[in-house]
């Protein structure tokens, strides 16, 4: 699409290439350990995934774009091909399919369609609510305390009494540590380091008034 919105249709592999190395860029940053073969797999396999239908609602089979000679040819899915290589593979970022609190409140049940349920046990804690930051690489176990999760279940992290805010990158709590004045802040960031608890960011409570003059 141009400056003025004119939609315009192009061909060739100057045009293909860029856009086929894009995906597979994405499908190494999920998983650098893909080989080449794999990722070849995941872009043709990702392309001829059954994907949402939006007028009915279900899943269904996308249909060919072209037919040389026998060679049927998809239209490249980036979508299709990172939820795809999410569900096959244990370990990389979740895309594309659901997560849920367990009926126990004591884990998170991951969904992925076509296999089993994975269910990552949350140990000493109660879970009330759950969702995904970075890009799928850390679960947030909401609760008490609250509980930060990596894809393969481990726990990398807790706070007490919990606002999170996701970033791009990082992720951070603020709260309140018992017998505190002040709040405290954690930073996570995406290499998996992270900035010790600090606090006097804010005061929690107004501050005692000034003592009188004389």
């Amino acid at each position: 699409m141009d400056s003025v919105g004119t939609v315009k249709f192009e061909n060739g592999t100057s045009v293909a290439t860029p856009m086929v190395a894009g995906v597979a860029a994405l499908l190494w940053a999920m998983d650098a350990s893909l080989t080449p073969t794999l990722v070849r797999d995941y872009l043709v396999d990702g392309a001829r995934a059954p994907r949402l239908n939006p007028s009915t609602g279900a899943d269904s089979l996308p249909l060919p774009i072209a037919d040389f000679g026998g060679d049927v040819v998809y239209q490249l899915d980036a979508y299709g091909s990172l939820s795809l290589l999410s569900r096959e593979r244990s370990g990389t970022p979740i895309c594309g399919y659901p997560l849920r609190v367990g009926d126990d409140n004591a884990s998170v049940v991951l969904e992925p369609p076509g296999a089993a349920p994975r269910t990552l046990p949350v140990s000493n804690a109660f879970v009330s609510g759950v969702s995904v930051a970075q890009g799928g690489r850390l679960i947030s176990a909401q609760g008490f305390p609250s509980v930060i999760l990596n894809q393969t279940g481990t726990d990398v992290g807790r706070v007490q009494s919990v606002s999170r805010a996701f970033l791009e990158k990082d992720t951070v709590d603020y709260f309140d540590p018992p017998n505190s004045p002040y709040l405290h802040i954690a930073l996570r960031r995406g290499d998996g380091t992270s900035v010790p608890d600090f606090d006097a960011v804010a005061p929690t409570y107004p501050p005692p008034d000034p003592p009188a003059g004389p």
